[in-house]
């Protein structure tokens, strides 16, 4: 008796999947998955460093790092640039199957993990924003109680809004130019689950950007006339440092939302610039990693929470 052969499983026709991969398409996955791996070792490494350093805090510093309102803002902000990084490592899978396809576990967890890192990493850019903002100008410290709730709302409404496009629609994941994202049956969802929020994200942090940008200019400028005190010193140079986080996110996520809501208007760009957008949004995580690394220090010593001294060493 010949046993029954299992049935091939059923994908989406195009252009929901694509079998096979033309040859400029795979030659794009590359540095998407190079980029993609460079911001997933470099966060991990780094979210691990952090961990460590939470675990052991007393060997190394007079208070718990946790209440580092600054420390805290960048940890949660590498775990959703980890998630972001960690969706384009799908590359190499679409590479080795030559084709990308839909309904399938991979195209999933591709759509899922860029929805989620997306929005999150706005939320907490936004955030950061929003902390220097009332810590160095409104020169208030920010109860620890709301601070935390503040992190647990923005990773709620990441998670709602990751959850309602596959909750409400079936057909929700599916090839979405060179990786998986909504479906372009759905360009309402995009926009209100999505582009919405990364551009009300990116124009908020350029409006409070260039308020602290002018504050802290304006200070500067007192340094020079007035005797003020190191800890302020210290302070100012933090929350300078904390503001090139948004400026890192705008610059590199503007050109591939700009480029899909060109798309959803009817103008067709080259593959090439989808490409280079991608590698851009998904170098957000190694970009991240190397600012902290390089201003660790600062961020330790400076911390704008209102802790005068926090660490023993900055190592």
């Amino acid at each position: 008796i010949l046993e029954r052969a299992s049935p091939e499983p059923t994908y989406y026709p195009y252009p929901y999947s694509l079998d096979p991969l033309p040859s400029h398409i795979k030659r794009g996955l590359i540095p998407l998955g190079l980029f993609g791996l460079l911001s997933t070792i470099s966060t991990s490494c780094l979210l691990g460093w952090i961990t460590y350093r939470m675990i052991s805090w007393r060997k190394h510093y007079r208070t718990y790092v946790g209440y580092n309102q600054y420390v805290v803002l960048i940890y949660n902000l590498l775990l959703a640039d980890l998630q972001q990084s960690a969706s384009f490592l799908i590359s190499f899978h679409w590479m080795r199957e030559g084709r990308i396809v839909a309904p399938s576990s991979a195209c999933f967890a591709q759509g899922w993990l860029i929805q989620i890192g997306d929005v999150a990493s706005g939320f907490f850019v936004l955030a950061i924003a929003l902390h220097t903002w009332v810590s160095v100008i409104q020169g208030r410290k920010i109860p620890y109680g709301i601070f935390v709730g503040s992190i647990l709302l923005c990773w709620g409404f990441a998670l709602l809004l990751t959850i309602i496009g596959p909750a409400v629609h079936k057909k929700y994941f599916t090839r979405a130019g060179m990786w998986c994202w909504a479906s372009q049956d759905y360009e309402k969802e995009r926009l209100w689950l999505h582009y919405i929020w990364i551009f009300l994200i990116e124009f908020g942090t350029i409006i409070i950007y260039g308020i602290v940008f002018f504050y802290l200019r304006k200070q500067l400028s007192n340094i020079l006339t007035a005797d003020q005190s190191k800890t302020h010193r210290k302070v100012t140079q933090a929350a300078r440092y904390m503001v090139v986080y948004p400026i890192i996110y705008v610059v590199l996520t503007l050109p591939l939302a700009a480029g899909r809501m060109a798309s959803m208007s009817g103008k067709n760009l080259p593959d090439v610039y989808f490409v280079v957008a991608g590698c851009m949004i998904t170098s957000c995580g190694w970009l991240d990693t190397l600012l902290y690394t390089l201003t660790r220090r600062v961020l330790l010593s400076g911390d704008i929470t209102g802790n005068k001294s926090n660490s023993r060493s900055a190592n």
